[in-house]
């Protein structure tokens, strides 16, 4: 499904990118030095998938965390529309972090039981202002709907629902604030297969009716075929091919 990006604009750089940590070696030793990310460089156009594809503990997920400004780097540049965002800060930053929303993994886990679908979905219109207390709802169930959920389910905590679902309100949450880049760490790994078809065939949907960017993580490659434009593959901290995905396959 590859796509031409040469007359798209480049929404994310990254450049050098280097995540470096020490292990052992306590009462002062120097420790060994694990290098989770060495060095990456690649770009995300407007509008396209780009997809990093490899196995367990190559620093995939670290990567994420970094262009999501979870982490700080060790060296390297993550520019977001040609700012840095190490640098960012207030209004700034509040700014990219509505720009940039994740997918995370476990949908279990990223969801608080305590909270409601309602609340959940939101929470983050709250945080941003983006609709008025009096549209709350209306805005919520237009959101839950793009999601594939049903308008019933506002009151409901998340583990009343099957894990296909909980993935849902996850994305619904993540689409609340109109991002412009969706970081999808491995959004489909936990959950049965016959679901993550569905869930593949959302994320396609939203990519074609609100033009979003997605960071797509997996270790899945006919997911990954199926789904993204550009591919890097990983190892060992580094990305060691970065190719169209026609050509890759």
């Amino acid at each position: 499904m590859y796509e031409d990006l040469t007359d798209k604009m480049e929404l994310l750089k990254v450049s050098s990118l280097k995540k470096y940590y020490r292990s052992g070696g306590g009462l002062g030793g120097r420790g060994s030095l694990l290098k989770a990310v060495d060095g990456v460089d690649f770009s995300v156009h407007e509008n396209s998938v780009f997809a990093m594809v490899g196995e367990s503990g190559c620093g995939k997920s670290t990567i994420a965390r970094l262009v999501l400004r979870l982490i700080n780097p060790t060296s390297g540049s993550v520019l977001f529309r040609g700012r840095d965002i190490f640098s960012l800060e207030g209004t700034a930053l509040k700014s990219f972090r509505k720009s940039v929303q994740i997918i995370f993994q476990d949908p279990f886990a990223s969801l608080n039981p305590r909270r409601t679908v309602f609340d959940t979905i939101s929470e983050p219109l709250r945080i941003h202002n983006l609709v008025p207390r009096s549209r709350m709802e209306d805005a919520v169930v237009d959101i839950i709907e793009k999601a594939g959920l049903s308008t019933g389910i506002l009151n409901r905590y998340p583990h009343e629902f099957s894990g296909g679902q909980r993935q849902r309100i996850c994305i619904a949450r993540a689409l609340a604030v109109s991002p412009e880049l969706m970081v999808a760490d491995e959004p489909l790994s936990a959950l049965d297969v016959s679901i993550q078809a569905q869930i593949l065939n959302l994320l396609l949907e939203l990519k074609r009716t609100s033009k979003i960017a997605f960071l797509f993580i997996s270790h899945d490659l006919s997911v990954v075929y199926y789904f993204s434009d550009i591919v890097g593959v990983t190892y060992l901290g580094k990305i060691v091919e970065y190719s169209k995905t026609e050509d890759l396959f």
